[in-house]
């Protein structure tokens, strides 16, 4: 469902295989990614909170959260979450930038 484009088929499979498995840390970024997509922002916020729970060294899923949070409108906890992607990760730039 994912590689064919088909966003809520897709959401429906990343949701279950969280609820089987909620320490499956790229299940919650995919269904961050796929509900960004879906422009279910607040869905894809909680998403990436959960994925940065289980893995708070992954700075894609940080940027990620950074950019849900300004979709949402919060950009004072954007800019934070934002801020906090090192200069060593590969997203420093594009943050920064944001």
């Amino acid at each position: 469902a994912f590689n064919r484009g088909n966003t809520p088929e897709a959401i429906g499979f990343f949701e279950q295989a969280v609820k089987a498995d909620p320490r499956f840390t790229d299940a919650w970024y995919n269904l961050g990614s796929l509900q960004f997509r879906a422009r279910n922002y607040e869905k894809s916020r909680a998403a990436f909170e959960q994925a940065l729970r289980l893995a708070p060294n992954d700075m894609q899923a940080r940027y990620n959260l950074g950019l849900a949070l300004e979709k949402l409108g919060r950009s004072d906890d954007a800019a934070r979450v934002l801020g906090q992607v090192p200069s060593s990760s590969d997203q420093y730039a594009r943050a920064q930038e944001k």
